[in-house]
């Protein structure tokens, strides 16, 4: 028996075979080529071969499912004739292989967007990898691993791979397709959406899982701990078994609580929101609105500087779709490492700590009241709030505040309506943030802490350097402190304030953020029920006495133990005596 701890990335548990897909890296090597348009000639067949097996297979994926807004997405990166165009010049130029130089532009685009703060962005470091790799392949004439042969008779599979493009996976038999398991990829790749939208279980950031695999043999897959157990003894099968009971028990109690109101076990409402991406992006029924929709997707997708009525348009959209239900509207969070070309912003060493986000809306005012504007409008579509990013002081809250009234006279004096009472948030994320946060706490109508650049900023810690990943925990009294500073500070304001980073999904922490007095959590949408149901297993009351003596534990671990014990006792989970 062999056992491996990767990252769990999409919950459950399957008993299954090995597949194996051990395509290696990709390489290229530089090479002088003596006719350079034919050259350059293989990058534009290798763009149009992908293009049509892309094309094939989004025929069979119905549109606005996640599979088809994957395929779609990849797509547009392999249509996007700006992000090519100097792989053809440098080949043109310097007479270098086309696959050298499209390898090397991929790391360089991949590298910039892996760094970014938003993990969904940073995410899409891996589609640009998984798009070029995949040319490179057909530039080179190899042939990637064939996993669209189908299945034996009841046959399950748990594929294993180095890493996995969704548009493998959508390429296999999707009635024996149990698991994932890769040695590389993050919580927020494509591959685990595709994953979490089939309801089936994935394991990422497992090392050595190729190496240590075999073909055929029987493996148990837990998506929830990321736990891998090859070749199982008799032990470890009865335990798997009662893991799949509880499993059971588990996903029949969440989509009863998906219908209701979240409240905890004392009648503390939690409201259980979504965070999205898009206007395309669907809501889910039972959710209590949008507690977070970026807006720099409509920036970084074009090749323009968007318009009022284009930004206009989109905001409406997700609006009138929430039904009077919250939206809460970040404003442009761009810059230093979110580059769009046609903002023509300046690269910076150090993009994490640069003009970003609402300092970058200070100092281009004319793009911030454009947007502003376009938000005031969309308020008349529904229930619209707006919220601004990396607030660090009092005077950027003033000022972005003074020019949402600026924009609001704009539209007054064009006769345009406009909502002009909109409330107004500040996303909790810095340091700064948190120790004025009573001086915020009364000139702003709400917060909502972003859980993910709270964490980076206070630990000092990159989140995409695994050597310092032992820092990146939300569990570290720092950052529990410091939200807790936040909550008490709302409190005493008497403002409501959500969470909608990662941590906010996390069901081992739901009592904490009940306890805490949070208002709301904002969570992707695949997991609204079971954080419902987390919710409504908590006596927050009870807890709340009992948060001085976690937050004066001496770390993480520590205080991650104390939370599952608390698990236990209130029985927030199937299954978890």
């Amino acid at each position: 028996m062999k056992v491996i701890e990767g990252r769990g990335a999409a919950p459950g548990c399957v008993r299954a075979v090995v597949r194996r897909c051990a395509d290696g890296a990709v390489s290229a090597v530089p090479r002088t080529v003596d006719d350079r348009q034919a050259e350059a000639e293989k990058l534009r067949r290798a763009r149009a071969d992908y293009a049509a097996a892309l094309s094939r297979l989004r025929v069979k994926e119905a549109d606005g499912s996640p599979a088809a807004d994957i395929l779609d997405a990849y797509r547009e990166i392999l249509d996007d004739d700006v992000f090519f165009e100097p792989v053809v010049r440098r080949t043109l130029s310097d007479g270098l292989n086309v696959d050298f130089s499209l390898l090397r532009e991929a790391r360089e685009t991949a590298g910039l967007f892996a760094q970014m703060d938003d993990p969904y962005l940073a995410a899409r470091a891996g589609d640009i990898t998984n798009v070029c790799d995949a040319l490179i392949l057909r530039i080179q004439g190899a042939v990637p691993a064939d996993l669209s042969a189908p299945a034996g008779p009841g046959e399950k599979w748990v594929v294993f791979a180095r890493d996995l493009t969704p548009d493998a996976a959508l390429r296999m038999d999707r009635s024996a397709l149990a698991g994932f398991v890769t040695e590389q990829g993050g919580l927020t790749s494509h591959t685990v959406i595709l994953a979490r939208s089939l309801g089936i279980p994935a394991v990422v950031g497992a090392p050595g899982v190729l190496e240590a695999a075999v073909d055929g043999e029987t493996v148990l897959l837990y998506g929830d701990t990321g736990r891998v157990i090859l070749d199982p003894d008799e032990a470890a099968l009865a335990a798997f078994r009662r893991d799949r009971d509880g499993a059971e028990q588990l996903q029949a109690a969440c989509d009863a609580a998906m219908i209701r109101e979240a409240a905890t076990l004392d009648g503390q409402r939690i409201h259980v929101c979504v965070n999205l991406g898009d206007s395309g992006a669907d809501l889910p029924e039972h959710c209590d609105g949008v507690g977070l929709l970026r807006t720099e997707f409509i920036y970084l997708g074009a090749d323009h500087s968007p318009t009022e009525e284009e930004q206009y348009r989109h905001y409406a959209a997700v609006a009138a779709q929430a039904g009077g239900r919250e939206v809460i509207i970040r404003t442009l969070d761009i810059g230093g490492d979110k580059q769009a070309e046609y903002l023509a912003l300046p690269r910076e060493a150090n993009p994490f700590l640069g003009c970003r986000a609402i300092r970058l809306c200070l100092d281009r005012r004319e793009l911030f009241l454009t947007q502003l504007r376009a938000v005031l409008r969309a308020g008349q579509s529904g229930n619209v709030k707006v919220m601004f990013p990396m607030i660090a002081s009092l005077k950027e809250l003033r000022e972005a505040k003074a020019l949402l009234a600026q924009a609001g006279a704009q539209l007054r004096a064009a006769g345009t309506p406009f909502r002009g009472d909109m409330p107004v948030g500040v996303m909790i994320e810095t340091p700064a943030a948190v120790q004025i946060s009573d001086a915020l706490a009364r000139e702003a109508d709400f917060f909502s802490i972003g859980t993910n650049d709270l964490i980076q900023y206070t630990m000092a810690a990159d989140r995409m350097n695994e050597r310092v990943q032992y820092l990146y925990d939300v569990c570290s009294p720092a950052v529990l402190r410091s939200i807790r500073t936040v909550t008490r500070n709302a409190a005493i304001a008497g403002i409501p304030v959500g969470m909608c980073g990662e941590a906010a999904a996390d069901p081992l922490l739901a009592p904490l953020w009940c306890a805490m007095g949070l208002n709301e959590l904002s969570v992707v949408p695949a997991q609204v029920a079971r954080t419902k149901y987390a919710v409504g297993r908590v006596d927050a009351g009870a807890l709340r006495a009992r948060l001085p003596g976690l937050l004066d534990l001496d770390g993480a671990e520590e205080i991650r133990t104390a939370l599952a014990e608390i698990q236990r006792e209130y029985q927030t989970m199937p299954g978890s005596e």
